[in-house]
């Protein structure tokens, strides 16, 4: 079968799918640093900050959209994996049907409550107004990210990674005009950001979908696929949900970050546009160890599938072994390049940028410093995650996304008091590491007991329930 990831050099295979995954989550990042970068440098760093700021909301909505359409790709990896090609029709079908039911309860729910969290969070007055309508508009426009994360989701499940890269790039380029449309020619400054970002996501859903039906006709559902099934129904709730509820715990402790840093910003003024600006520095150098999770993702739920259980420890230790790789080249293109990049988001002629310019740099190298020491970390998180989620452990995510949050707020609500403003930038790195803590020896566990004492056995099936 095209994409098939249970034969061939593991080194290979994960090389040759994780790259393309790799320029693509470069491609969707430019979906937000578009945003950040037009709006800070064409209407001002007050603004850049608003929109900086939804960050960890967005994740926590959004994020819960791509646990359950991640889990639901794990499931269709599976059968692909058994050759299953009844069941893989299936799952595609269940899944599509649940990701309309997903994106019409978290619009309904988000959509209201998009002012409140901010001021929650004690939302600076001045970056208030553009993080409202930022929030608005993209909640609006979930569907649209449900539709695209469960495209290319299907889509890499069957070991195709370079069709979602074409899309992406596409519509990047959509992205790229649609903001200098909205915001430069229409003046749209509060809503084009966000408008932009939510016709680029609707369109690159589309065309992933259309290519999935036209390049595989065979996986293309029939008429009884799209009867929703109790197992088949479970099976893809009992994988994405604890997915979706570790994302959820992420963003939450995300968002006591944000909250803390609001507050930090009166006694430390540039400490919020610092960090929002670093982190889409953050954001591109992590989108190497995002695609090995992936990878992992595809070829251990393959392999699992397959029951090829000797492959998918070996595909781990090839996993790190590209993560480390992917460290110090990136440590050495974020030295050379973090100039560049931050005046690109930070115009230091308009908003607060004007007084505080050079303390915002400071924060910034600070920042960035912590996150170089750390990121072997991250990379870790992203390939032991995924490796269990796709070996019947959804419910140990669960369990390193508590242990996330319990590190952030500790570090937050805590530490900040004794060392000051550091401890806000070192909840990151100390949230990763909380993680690995648990992740990895539960890896190793759970692959000495493969094919005796997964949960949830009968769920994880490569059978198809009639």
């Amino acid at each position: 079968m095209s994409g098939d990831m249970t034969r061939g050099n593991p080194f290979k295979q994960i090389l040759l799918f994780s790259f393309p995954v790799f320029v693509a989550n470069m491609c969707q990042q430019l979906y937000n640093m578009c945003d950040t970068v037009i709006v800070g440098r064409t209407v001002s760093s007050d603004a850049m900050s608003g929109v900086g700021s939804t960050g960890s909301i967005t994740f926590l909505i959004l994020g819960i959209a791509l646990g359950l359409t991640a889990g639901f790709s794990v499931v269709v990896s599976n059968f692909y994996g058994a050759g299953n090609i009844e069941g893989v029709r299936r799952s595609i079908a269940n899944s599509l049907v649940l990701c309309v039911i997903i994106a019409v309860l978290l619009t309904a729910f988000s959509v209201p409550f998009a002012g409140p969290i901010l001021r929650l969070m004690r939302t600076p007055e001045q970056y208030y107004e553009y993080a409202y309508w930022y929030l608005y508009v993209v909640f609006y426009g979930i569907g649209a990210t449900v539709l695209y994360n469960i495209g290319a989701g299907i889509l890499r499940a069957l070991g195709n990674s370079k069709a979602p890269l074409v899309v992406l790039v596409i519509t990047a380029l959509l992205n790229i005009a649609l903001d200098l449309l909205f915001i430069v020619v229409f003046d749209m400054e509060k809503i084009g950001a966000g408008l932009a970002t939510i016709i680029s996501q609707f369109a690159a859903g589309v065309l992933c979908l259309i290519y999935l039906f036209i390049k595989y006709p065979e996986l293309c559902p029939k008429k009884k696929d799209w009867r929703i099934g109790r197992v088949m129904t479970l099976r893809l709730i009992g994988v994405g949900l604890p997915m979706a509820i570790q994302y959820a715990i992420t963003a939450v402790g995300c968002i006591f970050r944000q909250f803390a840093l609001n507050d930090l910003n009166a006694e430390n003024p540039g400490i919020v546009t610092a960090y929002a600006a670093t982190s889409k520095i953050e954001n591109l150098l992590a989108c190497s160890y995002t695609a090995l999770g992936v990878a992992m993702a595809t070829y251990c739920g393959q392999n699992f599938g397959a029951k090829k259980h000797d492959r998918i420890k070996q595909g781990v230790f090839i996993g790190m072994c590209y993560c480390v790789v992917s460290w110090i080249l990136g440590a050495l293109i974020s030295v050379v390049a973090f100039d560049p990049l931050m005046n690109m988001f930070i115009d230091k002629n308009s908003g607060d940028a004007i007084l505080y310019f050079d303390a915002m740099m400071a924060y910034s190298r600070e920042f960035m410093l912590y996150l170089n020491i750390f990121f072997p970390t991250l990379g870790a998180v992203y390939i032991y995650r995924n490796a269990l989620q796709s070996i019947g452990r959804s419910a140990s995510t669960m369990i390193a996304g508590t242990l996330e949050l319990i590190a952030r707020c500790a570090m937050v609500f805590g530490v900040v008091h004794i060392i000051g403003y550091p401890a806000a930038f070192l909840a990151e790195p100390f949230a990763w590491i909380a993680a690995d803590l648990f992740l990895v020896p539960m890896f190793y566990y759970s692959t000495k007991k493969l094919g005796s004492t997964l949960p949830l056995k009968k769920l994880f099936s490569t059978k198809v329930d009639t």
